[in-house]
């Protein structure tokens, strides 16, 4: 004989409306709580990865009044990177630039180093926008490099990367800023 629908046990019970809603509402404030931290992560992500990129320019800068040959940095928006470059005496075109020890260096890619930032932009020395290098003489001014020839800057360098991070290479000094 059937005698009605039957309760769960008390066991059983679903959360009620009221739960619910106090449960979404803590997650809700812990999620505003947390998204200035966030911020404050990536913003930090983006000033190491413009200092890692003005460093490497900088090790361009030195190597090239160290050795007293031009050395440079390619800069390459598609694959993110910046790989160093030197032109030895007499060369007709670039070679890369060798660590101290002889070993090869490994091209800086910002977005597999520092959580997805990327160079957004470069404009050159001459003004040109997109990939492009940037050619330090032996006494550190900066150059624009013409097949195996190089002329000053006509304008700062800019490296533009994720946010507002930004590195300068200065047409006057040669100073690389960040």
């Amino acid at each position: 004989m059937w005698s009605g629908p039957s309760r769960a046990p008390v066991s059983a019970r679903a959360f009620s409306l009221v739960e619910l809603i106090a449960v979404l509402a803590m997650v809700g404030a812990l999620s505003i709580a947390a998204a200035p931290a966030l911020r404050t992560v990536q913003r930090s992500s983006q000033q190491a990865a413009a200092g890692e990129v003005g460093r490497t320019l900088i090790v361009a800068r030195r190597c090239a009044m160290s050795r007293g040959e031009p050395a440079g940095a390619r800069v390459d928006l598609d694959a993110n990177s910046i790989t160093l470059w030197m032109m030895p005496s007499g060369a007709t075109a670039p070679v890369a630039l060798k660590a101290m020890d002889g070993a090869d260096r490994a091209a800086l890619v910002t977005s597999n180093q520092f959580g997805g930032v990327e160079i957004e932009s470069m404009r050159g020395g001459d003004g040109a926008a997109g990939d492009g290098e940037i050619w330090f003489s032996p006494t550190g001014e900066p150059l624009l490099r013409d097949g195996d020839s190089f002329t000053p800057f006509i304008r700062d360098a800019e490296i533009a990367l994720t946010g507002d991070a930004t590195v300068v290479v200065r047409k006057s000094s040669g100073a690389v800023q960040w």
